[in-house]
Order: C-alpha cells, then sequence, then structure tokens
C-alpha cells in the first residue's frame, strides 16, 4: 500500500514532466519565444523540482494498548488507511 502510494506520487510527477518537455519542444520549434514565456517555464520547472523534492505524506502509527497491535498508516491529507491488524499479542 505504501509502496504503491509512492509509485503513484511519481507517475504523477513524470507525467507533468512530459507535459513540460513536450510544451518546450512545440516553443522550440515555433522560435518565438519570449521573457515571459521563459519565466512560466522557469516557475513550472521549479515547482516540478519541488514535488520531486518532497516525498509524499505517509506516516505509520502504532498502538499496542489493545489486545491485538494496530497499525495506522496515513498518506497524504485526507488519506487514511486504518485498523491493519499485526498478529502478534502484546
Amino acid at each position: 500500500m505504501v509502496i504503491e502510494h509512492s509509485s503513484q506520487h511519481f507517475i504523477e510527477i513524470e507525467k507533468k514532466l512530459s507535459q513540460f518537455t513536450e510544451s518546450l519542444k512545440q516553443i522550440r520549434e515555433e522560435n518565438e519565444f519570449n521573457e515571459a514565456d521563459l519565466n512560466t517555464l522557469k516557475i513550472q520547472l521549479k515547482k516540478l523540482a519541488e514535488e520531486l523534492d518532497e516525498p509524499p505524506n505517509i506516516k505509520i502509527e502504532y498502538d499496542s494498548a489493545s489486545f491485538i497491535d494496530k497499525i495506522s498508516i496515513l498518506m497524504s491529507p485526507g488519506k487514511r488507511h486504518s485498523n491493519i491488524s499485526n498478529d502478534r499479542k502484546a
């Protein structure tokens, strides 16, 4: 589940990077770009770099207070998969 979530994060970044590359190729082929275009591209590239550097938000919580240990996995804001039981007894 965690690996799948991380993989999806990188797939989304890859799609955005591919779109960015296509935009860059099109601008280069048209040979009509100005400083505003370059600034826009620079901002888009900076955002992509920030997304790539920022790992997906995943937090694992462990609760051993009950008879059967419970592990909760919190992924990104708003997504919570909880009560994954561990068969080990306290």
